[in-house]
């Protein structure tokens, strides 16, 4: 039952289901917000994977030996990112306990994601802190420059209801750049020698 549990977490938390919510919360932006901040929000969302994919094709080029970090964990960046935005564009429309309780469950949901990798052993709790520090690196981004210039009313519930829609239909999937981030190391590795 357990076991089932967290890989239900997990596979919430792949790119197959998060880049399309990311795309979903980007046309929600531009039609209820503005285009600053539908922009803002593609920005962070592509640093938070190029760091991710960055940090992966290093650790998996330059191994380092004793801190437990080969692959810093994407489902745990992506999920910080995209349930964490979403959960604060929700809040901000709410006033005390409604607000708080979105807050909550939006935390809930990203730290058991994050505790799947790692209890699945998928990731190395290393990985996983690691993956958490990008995430809330890239939703403050996002957060400090859109608390500032949010709409004042916008419906939060389209953005639900249409998120679900890959939650729904692509659990399950998997969408991994692993393989290929590894190729990539090994080429560069071999053609430069970057390891510091």
């Amino acid at each position: 039952m357990i076991d089932a549990v967290m890989h239900a977490l997990t596979n919430v938390g792949d790119s197959a289901i998060t880049l399309p919510i990311g795309a979903v919360v980007l046309v929600w932006l531009a039609i209820w917000g503005d285009r600053r901040n539908a922009l803002l929000w593609l920005a962070a969302l592509f640093l938070c994977a190029g760091v991710t994919a960055a940090l992966k094709i290093y650790f998996k080029a330059c191994p380092a030996p004793g801190i437990d970090l080969d692959s810093p964990s994407g489902h745990t960046s992506m999920s910080l990112y995209v349930y964490g935005g979403v959960t604060l564009v929700t809040a901000v429309q709410y006033r005390q306990w409604p607000r708080q309780t979105v807050l909550a469950l939006g935390a809930l949901l990203v730290l058991a994601i994050a505790a799947s990798r790692a209890v699945l052993e998928f990731h190395t709790i290393t990985e996983v802190i690691v993956g958490f520090v990008i995430g809330i690196a890239a939703l403050a981004l996002f957060w400090l420059f859109y608390r500032h210039h949010r709409p004042v009313a916008m419906p939060a519930w389209p953005l639900w209801v249409v998120a679900l829609v890959p939650i729904v239909f692509l659990s399950g999937h998997s969408l991994s750049a692993e393989g290929l981030l590894g190729r990539i190391a090994r080429f560069l590795h071999a053609i430069v020698g970057f390891c510091v």
